[in-house]
């Protein structure tokens, strides 16, 4: 499996933080996947956080713009069970979106808990998109198995997150027979899978 880190650590890209906002600096110009870029422009109000192509020192800068949003890893000591769920809920949404799409992979998203951006006023979820050849995770089961031990880790390590449903959705998410989609409609409707 491959991540972010190792495309940094590759010298693949080079992050740069700017501001509120960051970007990504591609070193191979070639890596980038222009068609992946135009559909993430044309998604209006889509579940990505708006992305820029620009040029950075002659290369190709991919510019997010976050400033009205928060990164999950901040506002998890401040969320209380229920509006955890509700996020969990929007990313799994979002997820099952990019799936039934065809035009973009999930293998190119990038999951960490400082990358998944949260409007605080209505816990909608926007992803970090990467449009380049270089795949974040090597199949999509490396990214769903990556997106349920980071959910499965913050439930277990956030005693104000301990609640019958949060445990329930753990057992959820640690039960590979159970898919994305199963897990979100039993968040949806209360109700087991």
């Amino acid at each position: 499996m491959t991540d972010l880190n190792a495309l940094i650590e590759n010298k693949c890209i080079n992050e740069m933080l700017c501001g509120s906002n960051f970007s990504y600096i591609l070193n191979d110009s070639g890596s980038f996947l222009s068609t992946e870029y135009k559909v993430l422009q044309s998604q209006g109000n889509s579940c990505f956080v708006k992305c820029m192509k620009m040029l950075y020192n002659g290369k190709i800068q991919l510019y997010y713009l976050t400033k009205n949003y928060k990164p999950l890893s901040s506002l998890l000591s401040a969320l209380d069970s229920e509006n955890f769920m509700v996020i969990c809920a929007n990313i799994f949404a979002d997820i099952i979106d990019v799936k039934s799409n065809g035009f973009l992979s999930c293998q190119n998203i990038d999951i960490s808990l400082e990358r998944i951006y949260v409007d605080t006023a209505t816990y909608k979820v926007s992803l970090v998109y990467i449009p380049v050849a270089q795949r974040l995770f090597d199949d999509i089961s490396g990214f769903e198995n990556e997106l349920r031990t980071s959910l499965i880790k913050i439930i277990q390590g956030l005693s104000t997150l301990s609640t019958p449903k949060t445990i329930q959705f753990a057992a959820n998410l640690s039960n590979g027979s159970l898919s994305i989609e199963s897990i979100y409609s039993s968040i949806k409707s209360g109700k087991a899978p």
